[in-house]
């Protein structure tokens, strides 16, 4: 490979990178410049993806229900299906798994599972407004809220895959695989 390419492909894995970037591994080229600025996303913007974002999924669900097809078809057909991200943890999903295990009541053997989760939605929700007031919105301000309960999530998994271990490199293997897949 030559130099060239290998400094173009560092610079784009650079750009690509997840979980907080990386540093540059490679000498910086004399009087390069970029479209891109390296740093953190400033809030007014990340506000701004957030809505464009719901724009562009509420947009899809209509016209999903209008035709009768499913979103996900729709996001396949625009070259999108492939490119939805299963990579960061759900802090809804995170949020239901503690509830289930943690949470102030336990789901009476009568209640059916569809109105279990609107209860526990509505618990999640009560949450979220007690601790986060008028940001409770925010996404941002629940990530940082529900952290604790990544935390609880991760080492709840970590106490599985020890259950499951079966030599000395399974957990390591599964730990740095999990990792790849719960960005906190």
């Amino acid at each position: 490979m030559e130099e060239q390419d290998r400094d173009d492909l560092e610079a784009f894995e650079q750009e690509i990178s997840i979980g907080g970037g990386t540093k540059s591994k490679g000498k910086e080229k004399e009087g390069a410049t970029t479209p891109h600025k390296s740093g953190p996303i400033p809030n007014d913007a990340k506000e701004e993806a957030f809505a464009l974002q719901a724009t562009f999924r509420n947009g899809i669900e209509a016209l999903a229900a209008r035709i009768r097809k499913s979103p996900d078809t729709l996001y396949t057909l625009i070259g999108e299906g492939a490119k939805i991200s299963r990579r960061t943890v759900s802090l809804w999903g995170v949020f239901e798994a503690w509830y289930a295990s943690e949470g102030n009541f336990k789901k009476p053997k009568t209640t059916s599972a569809q109105d279990w989760a609107v209860i526990v939605a509505d618990e999640y929700q009560e949450y979220c407004k007690q601790e986060l007031n008028e940001r409770w919105e925010d996404p941002m301000e629940r990530a940082k809220l529900l952290q604790p309960m990544v935390k609880w999530y991760k080492e709840r998994y970590d106490d599985f895959v020890d259950e499951k271990k079966v030599d000395g490199t399974f957990h390591k293997i599964i730990a740095k695989m999990r990792d790849e897949f719960i960005h906190s």
